[in-house]
């Protein structure tokens, strides 16, 4: 039977910063820009290490995993009547992982959409595009690139004050 003594040391650092603008083109009818930037930056050191004292082999283990995200989203929404609105936005977002030397993944991602959104009384619909370009690598081993157009339908529907049903 072998047995060991186990220590584990992690040492993490997680930074994150976010700004969030809106500026009010008209205030009566909703007429809106916004503006959301976000970054995130993540530091570590794990490590394992097993001692015995049988015969004296010490095994260790020791991560140094990284991982930084950045992203920027643009939206408009332009009044077109009382009930109609049109919604045009714009995303972009990168995201590394790395661990040491042996790993590295890298995700990247652009998008863009329009929304035609009607808000009656009770019932609310939005109908419209997505179109997304994303990347993804993995470092000497993985890469894979895609474009996507979704659509976009939801329809809504308020019972009460404190009910409603959404279909996506």
């Amino acid at each position: 039977v072998w047995g060991a003594n186990k220590e584990d040391d992690d040492k993490n650092t997680n930074n994150f910063y976010s700004l969030y603008y809106l500026h009010s083109l008209n205030d009566s009818t909703n007429h809106t820009v916004s503006l959301d930037l976000s970054l995130q930056h993540f530091n570590a050191t794990s490590s394992t290490l097993y001692t015995t004292s049988i015969d004296s082999h010490n095994l260790e283990n020791i991560t140094y995993p990284q991982q930084q995200n950045a992203s920027v989203k643009l939206d408009y929404n332009l009044p077109v009547s009382k009930y109609f609105s049109i919604k045009l936005g714009a995303k972009g977002l990168a995201k590394e992982l790395k661990n040491g030397a042996g790993f590295q993944y890298n995700q990247h991602q652009l998008s863009g959409y329009s929304v035609l959104i009607f808000k009656g009384q009770n019932v609310d619909a939005n109908i419209g595009l997505r179109y997304e370009e994303s990347t993804v690598n993995i470092e000497n081993d993985f890469s894979t690139a895609s474009r996507n157009l979704l659509p976009i339908i939801s329809v809504g529907y308020k019972h009460s004050a404190k009910h409603n049903t959404r279909v996506t």
